[in-house]
């Protein structure tokens, strides 16, 4: 079990933020986002399965597209729309739809907030179409760069990012 790198990770960039502030107080409090991340962690330990590695897999993979847009109206009313298609066995689903107003100040406290729009359509898509991504190999498809990467690496040093992975590790 990797508990510091792959498995650990969203704990684990918690207890990175906490060594570079002060190290006077003998206590630290968690925050939901924290504290979830380390019940994941504390889950992980307990399954303590080795992970499996399939030699073949004889089923085509999975492919999933997603997107994401934050657009200003000409009434001045931010507004951002994800969207996704997968492609699984022969058959085509496809989402699309506006971020509800409840998330938008999530994305609203970045300058650029497109790059958290686009892995919000990730979060989406996977819990979607969670059903029929579980045990296939899947490729995934993004045209943000930041997204990708914070997708891939599975933690970010900003905590609005690594809450928006727990949703991905929440869902599945």
């Amino acid at each position: 079990m990797r508990i510091a790198g792959r498995h650990g990770k969203l704990a684990m960039a918690d207890i990175r933020d906490w060594e570079k502030h002060d190290n006077s107080k003998k206590t630290i409090p968690l925050d939901s986002t924290s504290r979830e991340a380390f019940e994941i962690l504390l889950a992980r330990i307990d399954a303590g399965r080795p992970k499996q590695i399939l030699a073949d897999e004889p089923q085509r993979p999975v492919l999933v597209f997603t997107d994401g847009a934050v657009e200003t109206g000409a009434d001045g009313q931010v507004e951002a729309t994800v969207g996704g298609v997968i492609l699984v066995d022969g058959r085509v689903q496809a989402f699309g739809f506006h971020v509800d107003e409840s998330v938008l100040p999530w994305l609203q406290e970045l300058v650029h907030p497109v790059g958290l729009t686009e892995l919000y359509g990730i979060v989406v898509a996977l819990k979607q179409w969670q059903h029929s991504l579980r045990g296939r190999r899947v490729i995934l498809f993004c045209d943000n760069w930041t997204a990708i990467d914070v997708y891939i690496k599975g933690t970010s040093s900003r905590k609005l990012w690594r809450q928006m992975l727990l949703e991905i590790e929440t869902g599945q």
